[in-house]
């Protein structure tokens, strides 16, 4: 089983252009067998107070989607875990990407993938791959098709 982290922009970019790359990425990895969304209380939280802004409303209203059914479903499909303080950080990162990084270093994912410049930029010294949402997409076919 491959365990990978979506960041909060992935998620809420698939929600609201699921045709879009990281619509793609996000189908591929939540749908096919072999792969595991990994998140954490504090980034379902993020994506919760995301999806809430005002700028995001008359998207979600005109699809008939709710905040709440768009949170518990990534809930439903993903594995939720806690994070405590014992946790790395990255001086170069900001608060809400270092709880991308600690959620990522205590699941023990693969991968991370985020369209956040600043994280893919950042280089954290560790040993899980941040992907951008193009690159992701290349690696998932590519494993997808391997497993059919």
């Amino acid at each position: 089983m491959r365990r990978f982290l979506c960041d909060t922009n992935v998620i809420v970019s698939a929600i609201l252009w699921p045709d879009g790359t990281p619509g793609k990425v996000w189908a591929i990895a939540c749908k096919q067998h072999g792969f595991a969304n990994v998140t954490s209380d504090e980034m379902v939280s993020e994506l919760s107070d995301v999806l809430s802004r005002e700028k995001f409303a008359r998207l979600l209203a005109k699809r008939g989607l709710t905040v709440s059914t768009l949170v518990g479903a990534v809930r439903a499909i993903s594995e939720v875990i806690a994070l405590n303080s014992d946790a790395p950080t990255h001086p170069c990162l900001t608060a809400q990407d270092n709880v991308v990084l600690k959620t990522a270093l205590l699941a023990d994912v693969d991968s991370i993938i985020t369209g956040d410049r600043d994280f893919l930029n950042a280089r954290p010294p560790i040993s899980i791959r941040v992907l951008s949402p193009i690159d992701a997409l290349k690696e998932l076919q590519n494993s997808a098709d391997q497993l059919h």
